[in-house]
């Protein structure tokens, strides 16, 4: 045998590890399943705690199992998620001890590979997570009024409250600086308000993320709670909104998030060309009244892209 030829032990140990790095290569689709059961487990210890309070035979089995076995069903269901997390360390480890070579090569694949799919499960959780927010949003807390914005393409990014009014409407609703709520979803502003006489939240206007241009006074950036503006161009016509956030850190970190949210619905919808229909008086809320509309922006001059 020459001397730079690989012994018994060491040909052993290269068929061992493709062996394994090939198993879990072969297994990484089915990893998707994880996404589902993830999501699911979320909400498992709520579901679990609901069942023993509402039966005590259900409390009872669940007790005398933790008892015999020393685990919880709490601690059983996690497994599967914690498993998940261990896996890329496994195949780190592996990498780092296998000698330099076609070994260590195998195993840095996988490692890289599983790191991706890890990466598209976190993403796939998300969305499951920020779509079931926008249905309790938009389905439970608005209610029908805001039924036809549900839609699986349409994910929640955030929401906040703000204090806000409208500069150009003669409603007087919009006259007075009042609390309202904004819910960001990657296509539209949802802004709602309070209902005075239910549970609940009433639309006041929705505008498309492509319409909005976000006007931030440098001179007033100083001051704790300075407001910005925002120039909309949905249907009805042009609408100017002032908005307080609160202190400068938070009313900063709102319109970073702003921008960033109307930058990806760019990105993600082709943009419409502008509108050559009669104009309309603004419609602020159900019926109100304001300036005359606007022409709307081509894509290539909004202030975000130029």
């Amino acid at each position: 045998m020459g001397i730079n030829e690989p012994s018994n032990h060491q040909r052993e140990h290269g068929a061992l590890a493709n062996a394994i790095a090939s198993g879990f290569r072969k297994l990484l689709p089915f990893f998707k399943m994880y996404s589902a059961y993830s999501f699911a487990y979320s909400n498992s210890t709520m579901a679990i705690d609901e069942a023993r309070e509402e039966s005590d035979a259900v409390d009872e089995v669940i007790e005398s199992a933790h008892v015999r076995s020393g685990t919880s069903l709490e601690a059983l269901l996690f497994r599967p998620v914690q498993r998940l997390c261990v896996y890329p360390l496994l195949l780190k480890q592996a990498m780092q001890h296998a000698p330099a070579g076609p070994t260590r090569d195998i195993f840095a694949a996988t490692f890289s590979e599983m790191e991706a799919m890890i990466g598209r499960i976190n993403d796939d959780v998300r969305r499951q997570h920020e779509q079931l927010r926008a249905v309790d949003v938009l389905l439970n807390q608005i209610g029908e009024t805001a039924a036809d914005l549900v839609d699986p393409s349409r994910s929640l990014l955030f929401e906040k409250r703000v204090q806000m009014r409208c500069t150009n409407s003669f409603l007087p609703h919009w006259q007075v600086k009042r609390a309202h709520f904004w819910f960001v979803f990657s296509d539209t502003l949802l802004i709602c308000h309070k209902k005075y006489t239910s549970q609940g939240l009433h639309e006041i206007a929705r505008v498309p993320l492509k319409t909005i241009q976000i006007v931030d006074d440098g001179n007033a950036r100083g001051a704790d709670d300075a407001p910005f503006e925002l120039k909309c161009w949905p249907a009805e016509g042009m609408a100017k909104y002032r908005v307080w956030a609160g202190g400068t850190a938070e009313r900063n970190s709102l319109i970073q998030m702003l921008r960033e949210s109307i930058f990806k619905a760019f990105l993600n919808e082709k943009p419409s060309p502008p509108s050559t229909s009669s104009r309309k008086s603004i419609q602020l809320s159900p019926k109100s009244e304001g300036s005359q509309r606007k022409p709307m922006r081509s894509t290539l001059t909004h202030p975000l892209l130029t």
